[in-house]
């Protein structure tokens, strides 16, 4: 399969296809990073950064609008993440890092709808962690429901990178199911421990 060379944007962030991604440009490297990319209308690679390194796969975004422009350079922009990519080789001659990727697709499209179960997971998990109920109608115009669930949900960086890396819409519903299931039995343990204490706080998605 070919390669591409893209611009490289590590972030402590997983982005999803379809994912709307608004980002403050201020380092140097990456300003001269976004406005190449806007002059040539180029997609530049959105990786996570852990601490054991870059991680192997990527999403792409696109930049939608340049939102603002301050006095010294610095902007706001707004981004949607395109296509996953995984890294080849990770290229060091600019200011700011590129790869050579390749672009993977989607398997299978799934055949069968969201099961009931995974879609109360989503607006349980949704009403404890921001205390208000999901917006239905963008879950119901989204292109892939799992990234879209993910997407919304302050899930655990490493188990998003996961679900990133699936290739399969039903094994990342499934994935999800199962962990959104454990999630909300740990807020009611937590919620019940937080009643005999008087203190609050959840636990975290992972």
């Amino acid at each position: 399969m070919a390669s591409t060379r893209i611009p490289l944007f590590p972030l402590e962030v997983v982005l999803f296809p379809h994912e709307l991604l608004p980002l403050h440009i201020f380092e140097p490297r990456y300003k001269e990073m976004i406005r190449e990319c806007s002059e040539k209308k180029q997609a530049f690679g959105v990786v996570l950064a852990a601490e054991e390194g870059l991680a192997e796969v990527a999403c792409t975004a696109e930049i939608l609008e340049i939102a603002k422009t301050y006095e010294n350079g610095e902007m706001d922009i707004i981004t949607v993440g395109r296509q996953v990519c995984r890294i080849l080789e990770v290229l060091e001659e600019r200011s700011f890092y590129e790869a050579e990727v390749e672009f993977l697709h989607e398997g299978s499209p799934p055949t069968e709808v969201p099961s009931t179960a995974l879609l109360q997971l989503y607006e349980k998990c949704y009403q404890a962690a921001f205390e208000r109920p999901p917006d239905r109608s963008a879950l119901a115009k989204a292109h892939l429901i799992s990234f879209h669930i993910a997407g919304a949900l302050p899930l655990d960086l490493a188990y998003k990178q996961k679900l990133l890396e699936m290739r399969d819409e039903q094994e990342r519903r499934h994935s999800l199911e199962l962990s959104l299931a454990r999630w909300l039995e740990e807020v009611e343990i937590a919620d019940r421990a937080r009643r005999l204490s008087g203190g609050n706080g959840h636990p975290h998605y992972n």
